[in-house]
C-alpha cells in the first residue's frame, strides 16, 4: 500500500525505517517489508535500490535479483494476498528500472555471465556494479583482472569517466 503520511502507516512498518519516507509496504513470509527512497527493508534484510537489477512478479511471488559481495542473489517474497500486492510489486519494479542507467551482460566462462551496470545512487552519483552468476569465484585474481578490464570497456562504451 502506498501512503503519503507516516501517521497512516502501522507501527510495525514504521519501526523498520524510522527515519525514512516509506513509499509502500507489504506483508510477506518473512514479515513486514517496506520500500523507501533508499531501498527495501525488513527485519532480516536491507537492500539498496542501486544493488537491485531485476524484479518479476507472478502473484503472489515477487522475485528480486540483486548484487551482493558474494555475487548475484535472488530474494523471493511471498506477498500476502490480503494486501495491495500489485502496488508494492509495481513500485519495486519501477524503482529498479529507473535506477539502471546502462547495463550489459558478458559471458565469463561457458554459460556463466557477469552483468556490468551503471546505477543511479543519488541524483548526482553513479555506482558501477559488477554482478557475477553463482559459480564464478569473484575473489580470484583472474576474475578481478578480467572484471577490471571489462568495467573499463563498459565505461568507455557508455561514455562514463
Amino acid at each position: 500500500m502506498r501512503l503519503g503520511r507516516r501517521n497512516q502507516i502501522a507501527a510495525k512498518y514504521q519501526s523498520l525505517a524510522p527515519d525514512q519516507n516509506i513509499l509502500s509496504y507489504a506483508e510477506t513470509q518473512v514479515g513486514p517489508v517496506v520500500a523507501t527512497e533508499i531501498g527495501i527493508i525488513s527485519a532480516s534484510f536491507n537492500i539498496n535500490w542501486y544493488d537491485m537489477f531485476q524484479a518479476s512478479f507472478n502473484p503472489p511471488e515477487l522475485s528480486i535479483s540483486y548484487h551482493s559481495v558474494l555475487g548475484n542473489k535472488t530474494l523471493l517474497l511471498q506477498l500476502d494476498s490480503r494486501s495491495t500486492e500489485n502496488e508494492f510489486a509495481n513500485l519495486i519494479r519501477a524503482k529498479i528500472t529507473t535506477n539502471v542507467i546502462a547495463q550489459t551482460k558478458v559471458e565469463y566462462e561457458s554459460n556463466l555471465f557477469v552483468t556490468f551496470s551503471a546505477r543511479r545512487k543519488s541524483e548526482t552519483e553513479i555506482k558501477f556494479v559488477v554482478s557475477a552468476d553463482p559459480g564464478i569465484v569473484v575473489t580470484s585474481e583472474q576474475f578481478q583482472l578480467w572484471a577490471k578490464q571489462q568495467l573499463a570497456q563498459f565505461k568507455e562504451t557508455f561514455g562514463f569517466q
